[in-house]
């Protein structure tokens, strides 16, 4: 389990955040998590989601699916339009 170092805090009227959650990260280091979504450690490449929860390693995103875990940016060329 993840260790939450500190929890994010919200603006009471518009909820918009003011500082992340910070967790340890498995390599040691504290990570903010300020996206919604996908934060990854800069030292090891440990992607988290916003409740700190490990995710897959990124070569597996859509392996269940089929889908490729580039963005739409990182193969456009690739695209027949």
């Amino acid at each position: 389990m993840t260790k939450i170092l500190r929890e994010a805090k919200r603006d009471q009227e518009t909820w918009d955040l003011i500082s992340p959650k910070v967790i340890e990260c498995r390599c040691g280091d504290e990570l903010e998590l300020w996206d919604s979504w996908e934060n990854s450690c800069t030292k090891c490449w440990a992607s988290y989601n916003s409740a700190g929860q490990e995710l897959a390693p990124r070569e597996l995103w859509g392996e269940d699916t089929g889908e490729d875990f580039r963005g739409p940016s990182d193969y456009s060329e690739e695209l027949d339009w």
